[in-house]
């Protein structure tokens, strides 16, 4: 009697767990779906949010150039963004020989973005390498549309202004350009009209004319003396003519 009444008791006890279980797995099933809807909306609006502007693609521009004694060689640009969430160029590198080339950063949003762009130090003893550090600055925005007079909502296009600058000062480049150099430069070989033959430049360049200078002084001394001596000569000759007892003599 006893026995069957723990068993039975046992079975209520049972039963009610396993409603309370069904609840509580009703629930959770619930609460995953509400989670999963909201997810998916904020994933639609960030979508609409992106895709608001049509992406904007920048070209970065540099240039890197050789001195006339260095012979053709590899050199590696490199760039990388200076805060975090700034759009990633389409590499963090270029090699390139003497010439051109460019980083692309695709922008889909108005903002200040900014990057760093120099050049790897090659592991060439013959090449003095170029330093110089640019801070690129792109100032992207939203084109404004006019509507009887006053601003309208966007237009779904986007606008980029870049800025350059020497990184840690305010000095402006003409461009982004970097200049590497011969370890030991030799100046740079001109041709002489009159021998037709290569010389330095910081060598006097001959002319051709190697007269003593000291002979043309002598001859210029020399040809006084003999101007001097027969104006003498002749003053003297004709003081003689001019005085009687002279002639008589």
């Amino acid at each position: 009697m006893v026995i069957d009444m723990i068993y039975k008791l046992k079975s209520y006890i049972s039963k009610l767990n396993s409603a309370r279980f069904i609840t509580t797995v009703r629930m959770a099933v619930l609460a995953m779906l509400t989670c999963g809807f909201c997810c998916l909306f904020a994933g639609k609006s960030k979508v609409f949010a992106a895709s608001s502007y049509k992406p904007l693609e920048v070209e970065i521009a540099f240039e890197c150039l050789e001195n006339v004694n260095l012979l053709d060689g590899q050199y590696r640009i490199s760039i990388r963004a200076e805060e975090e969430g700034t759009p990633l160029p389409n590499v963090d590198h270029v090699e390139v020989a003497e010439g051109r080339g460019s980083f692309f950063v695709t922008v889909t949003e108005p903002g200040n973005y900014s990057y760093l762009v120099w050049q790897d130090k090659g592991k060439s003893g013959d090449v003095i390498y170029d330093e110089a550090i640019y801070e690129i600055h792109l100032f992207v925005l939203d084109i404004e549309e006019s509507s009887e007079g006053k601003e309208g909502s966007r237009t779904g296009e986007l606008i980029c202004n870049m800025s350059v600058n020497y990184a840690g000062t305010d000095e402006k480049p003409k461009e982004i350009a970097f200049l590497n150099k011969a370890a030991h430069i030799e100046d740079d070989p001109v041709i002489t009209p009159e021998d037709g033959k290569k010389t330095d430049k910081n060598k006097t360049s001959k002319t051709g004319d190697e007269t003593n200078l000291w002979l043309y002084i002598g001859l210029l001394i020399g040809s006084a003396v003999v101007i001097l001596g027969i104006v003498l000569w002749k003053v003297l000759g004709a003081k003689r003519d001019d005085d009687p007892e002279e002639q008589k003599e």
